[in-house]
């Protein structure tokens, strides 16, 4: 059992720096499989004997790329953790369910055209990708390209001999790495650059095509040429001829980029459908669309036709008017975020270019908004995360689990600062915007805060019904609690004073299902799914409503840092942005058709304000009103 939570089931390989194992993580309730790769090189695979220094130092670079290459590329292999255990250093990595290439040719002979050109297509973008961050794999061949079992995909793995690139061209040498046959001339005298990944891909093409290894072709004893063609003497001669310039025996003849091999490709043929035009004349065009011509022609249009003068001409037109005058802002629908499993809470970080979700398995994942695409994986939770909050400066992550436990994260590294003590029955939780305090609150009808930097309970409110929800502003001095019944509480601190509550009895017999604060805690917000939202201004905390339109049942609600945007979710499904300055509704969004509701409503608004996320149908969509 390795780092008390691996067990191996089988080595998985050897290689020049290092084994690797096939895995099950028993902390994880699925019991899924992992490879475990160990550092271990030797004199020979680093041209001097290993210090100590270097196992470190290797290892810290190695892991940092291997994380930022998972995170950004979905056919690369995410890194989960890395540790060490004595002199030993390991990285656990995601556990690709397929075959490699060499078990399919195993399986299946010689691969078709066909087959071949689409492994290239789908796999050209990945090295592109790699080397445009100055990585070259160095080590590509069959075996280390898996076809996922999921989507067919090719997944490039066993990235523990490539090489960082900081300058192709300053002659840098370094151990010749790699597997013979499938290495290029300059990788094996220690000088690879990117060109020397496409040469091995071309190998590898060769032979899906041909069943010839490298060591069985023959080459031009004048040139170096690799003479290959005569094994697939049917092959299409386009495909030929990328497979050949990929394979040149010297750089400068070969692609200089994985992006312009996959240009020259050969476009697969695809259905068409040909249209013959109708001798008849040209029908001309469609009359231009209202906003091409100029609004006072309306204006004056509509003055002489809709009979103004007999009294009932204004109000006719009026909305019309407003539709031609009014700037209506815009919206930018960004890509939908698709989770692989059911999230249970999701914040955006300050900017809106960050989503953090946690899911029924004990996960949390950050996506880039932009893409849609999930940027790292967290895994810590024995089950399924509740809630999940960030600081403002997006440095520390907290999280709360149906195992009981509350842990707190390192945000950009992944890493886990602290475990708090065991409370069940939690349900809400909150952080402060400079991360270092925590409040949590559940079943047991207490109000709990942490002191993030220790660990340590810094002290405990009691009220008389279980929490529900909570709220916390910049340095803890004020905080709001929600509870089941629908009284809110505001807790408010000065200096080394005890907190004071000042409680607002409910409305309704509704539980304040949730409440929100502004950074400066001069604005707080709460809903509860029956009535208008409620507001608070100001010290004197004297509270107003904020009118929802025809749909009153705002369930969620949360604030911008600022305190002059509000976003809510209603049980109906529409999203809102209101205003706080002037109380007007400024975004509405209702799904155009019924969805299939989610076990979970959430929403999410940015610090600033200007980007709004909510789940729908197992996806989450985002949202950047204009305004």
């Amino acid at each position: 059992m390795l780092n008390n939570r691996y067990e191996i089931l089988k080595t998985l390989g050897r290689g020049g720096f290092g084994e690797t194992f096939l895995a099950i993580d028993t902390r994880m309730p699925s019991g899924r499989k992992c490879v475990i790769k160990q550092l271990k090189p030797d004199e020979a695979t680093t041209g001097t004997a290993p210090t100590s220094d270097w196992f470190q130092e290797r290892f810290q670079r190695e892991a940092a790329i291997l994380e930022e290459l998972g995170q950004n590329n979905q056919q690369i292999p995410q890194l989960y953790e890395y540790f060490s255990e004595g002199e030993n250093f390991f990285f656990v990595q995601e556990w690709i369910e397929g075959i490699t290439l060499s078990e399919k040719h195993q399986q299946e002979g010689n691969l078709s055209e066909a087959e071949v050109e689409k492994i290239l297509r789908e796999l050209l973008p990945v090295l592109d990708y790699i080397h445009g961050r100055g990585i070259i794999h160095r080590d590509i061949k069959p075996d280390n390209i898996i076809l996922r079992a999921s989507d067919g995909k090719p997944v490039l793995i066993d990235f523990g001999i490539f090489k960082e690139v900081n300058n192709i061209n300053g002659g840098s040498k370094t151990v010749p790495l790699g597997t013979p046959g499938y290495m290029a001339s300059e990788q094996a005298v220690g000088h690879p650059v990117p060109s020397s990944d496409l040469y091995s891909l071309g190998l590898t093409a060769i032979f899906l095509l041909t069943g010839k290894t490298p060591q069985a072709l023959t080459s031009d004893p004048n040139t170096g040429e690799i003479l290959w063609r005569r094994d697939a003497p049917s092959l299409h001669s386009n495909l030929a001829a990328v497979i050949d310039r990929a394979v040149r025996f010297h750089p400068r003849d070969r692609f200089t980029s994985a992006q312009e091999m996959l240009t020259f490709l050969p476009v697969s043929s695809q259905p068409t459908v040909s249209v013959t035009p109708s001798p008849t004349t040209t029908p001309p065009p469609p009359p231009p669309p209202l906003s091409r011509f100029n609004p006072w022609f309306w204006v004056i249009f509509i003055v002489i036709t809709g009979g103004l003068s007999f009294g009932f001409g204004y109000p006719r037109i009026k909305p019309l008017l407003d539709s031609l005058f009014l700037n209506k802002p815009t919206v930018e629908k960004l890509p939908l975020i698709e989770p692989s499993s059911q999230i249970n809470s999701f914040v955006l970080d300050r900017d809106g270019q960050t989503l953090v979700g946690g899911d029924e398995k004990g996960n949390i994942y950050l996506w880039e908004v932009a893409t849609g695409k999930r940027k790292k994986t967290i895994a810590g939770h024995g089950k399924a995360i509740l809630e999940i909050a960030i600081s403002n400066d997006q440095q520390i992550l907290a999280s709360s689990s149906e195992d009981g436990t509350i842990k707190v994260w390192d945000l950009k590294t992944g890493k886990e600062r602290i475990t708090l003590p065991n409370q069940r029955g939690l349900i809400a939780l909150a952080l402060s915007s400079d991360g270092n305090t925590l409040v949590t609150g559940g079943e047991d009808a207490t109000v709990k805060l942490w002191n993030l930097s220790t660990g340590n309970l810094i002290e405990t409110l009691p009220v008389e019904k279980e929490v529900v929800s909570l709220a916390i502003n910049q340095d803890a001095s004020i905080i709001v609690s929600g509870h089941s019944g629908g009284n809110i509480i505001f807790w408010q601190k000065q200096g080394s004073n005890p907190y004071e509550p000042r409680i607002f009895p409910s409305i309704n017999p509704w539980e304040a299902h949730s409440v929100a604060i502004s950074v400066d805690g001069t604005t707080a917000a709460s809903s509860s799914c029956q009535d208008n939202i409620r507001i608070w201004k100001d010290s004197n905390w004297k509270d107003s409503p904020l009118q929802a339109g025809s749909s009153a049942d705002i369930c969620l609600i949360v604030i911008s840092e600022d305190g002059k945007i509000i976003a809510g979710r209603s049980s109906d499904e529409t999203i809102r942005l209101w205003n706080l300055n002037t109380k007007k509704e400024i975004f509405s969004y209702s799904p155009s058709s019924p969805k299939s509701p989610d076990p979970l409503r959430m929403i999410a608004l940015s610090g600033d304000g200007r980007t709004v996320a909510s789940n729908f149908d197992k996806k989450i969509q985002v949202w950047r009103p204009s305004f």
